[in-house]
């Protein structure tokens, strides 16, 4: 229960905060990456430097259908505030699983993001990829890399 809480309280402080200060948006689809297999993305620039992003997700492995929600803090780093930019990232992963021989359960693990990122000055698309990795509460440690594209809007 503990668990849920904490998860609840990182996705709701993230809204609140994105609900509080304005600056651009980002919508983007990723296939691989901190979603696992794939993820909707919603990103809230909190400045153009740092950003707040929240994504979903499922995948069906094993039996059991896996429901993945990433939530992480970005650090974009530029040349002169170009487009192009390095990508940098720490976040938690809450996992949602159904499975017909254990029920459901709900776990969680950390992530982060190293990569190349395209963002337009203003509105027009953006393109990732990245390396993506995922450390389980189990101390699990699996390497992921990601592709994603999509639409920032100013």
């Amino acid at each position: 229960m503990n668990k849920l809480l904490l998860i609840k309280s990182l996705v709701f402080s993230a809204l609140a905060l994105t609900a509080t200060i304005s600056h651009a948006d980002s919508t983007y689809v990723e296939i691989g990456g901190n979603g696992a297999a794939y993820s909707l993305n919603y990103e809230h620039f909190i400045d153009p430097d740092y950003s707040i992003r929240v994504g979903g997700g499922a995948v069906k492995l094993f039996g059991a259908r896996h429901y993945i929600a990433p939530v992480m803090l970005n650090k974009f780093f530029s040349y002169r505030e170009s487009s192009h930019k390095l990508e940098t990232g720490l976040g938690v992963v809450p996992i949602f699983t159904e499975s017909a021989e254990y029920g459901r359960y709900i776990g969680a693990g950390g992530t982060a993001t190293i990569g190349y990122r395209y963002l337009p000055k203003d509105s027009g698309m953006t393109f990732k990829i990245a390396y993506t990795p995922f450390f389980s509460q189990h101390s699990e440690f699996n390497s992921h890399f990601g592709v994603s594209l999509g639409y920032s809007f100013a």
